[in-house]
């Protein structure tokens, strides 16, 4: 009788360890809003639907947009598949991806300058940068511009 009392406290404990850790992760998943998950056509659809709005494009723009960035999305999905291929990224090539990923944004940027006027672009570039912004200060205390050390031992 004792063992299985202690083994349904066990599950339940790992039951409740494992709910905590999927909260504390913000609700990333599969098309949740978190590095490395792929965006849905909804959440691309939801984006491009705020876009819209905040800069106020008529429903040629809005279509537009919304192809543009579908074809972003998938060919940032192709380059992730890629890298699941081939076992992850190795150090020397993430510099590589990254200059992958800075093209692909720029050539992005080039179509969005092509369909929005010059004042929604730049209102655009603007919104980019607070989103880079906030990125990057996402995880830095206050007064803090170091990036955080990461893993166990290292300064």
């Amino acid at each position: 009788m004792r063992i299985k009392k202690r083994y349904y406290f066990a599950m339940i404990l790992s039951c409740l360890l494992l709910s905590s850790n999927l909260m504390a992760q913000g609700g990333r998943g599969p098309g949740g809003p978190g590095r490395g998950y792929p965006m849905t056509e909804e959440g691309i659809k939801e984006r491009v639907d705020q876009l819209a709005e905040t800069l106020k494009l008529n429903d040629d723009q809005h279509k537009q947009l919304e192809k543009v960035e579908m074809d972003f999305y998938k060919k940032i999905d192709v380059e992730r598949q890629k890298m699941r291929n081939e076992g992850g990224p190795l150090p020397q090539d993430r510099e590589a991806r990254r200059d992958k990923m800075m093209q692909m944004r720029e050539e992005r940027d080039a179509r969005y300058k092509e369909i929005l006027t010059e004042e929604q672009f730049k209102q655009y570039q603007e919104i980019q940068e607070k989103r880079r912004s906030e990125m990057r200060n996402q995880y830095r205390p206050e007064g803090n511009s170091e990036r955080p050390s990461r893993g166990r031992g290292r300064n």
